[in-house]
């Protein structure tokens, strides 16, 4: 039986102004928020750069089982 896992969904609306939004990092021994614009710019440039590189749903999907499948044999 195959597993989902789903994210929480984002607040709405969701906050566009840079002064709204924080980065939140969790480590091993706590937490950090960032809260200044140029954290949150190279945050946002960061995750922008892994949206654009990112498979659509399905081929991750097929990506994942094949290297699921992999490490099983």
């Amino acid at each position: 039986m195959a597993r989902r896992c789903y994210f929480p969904p984002m607040p709405d609306p969701y906050p566009d102004g840079a002064e709204e939004r924080m980065i939140y990092v969790d480590t091993l021994t706590g937490a950090l928020y960032l809260d200044r614009p140029s954290e949150i710019a190279a945050y946002a440039a960061a995750h922008e750069q892994l949206q654009a590189l990112a498979l659509a749903p399905k081929p991750t999907r097929d990506t994942l089982r094949t290297i699921g499948a992999d490490l099983i044999t």
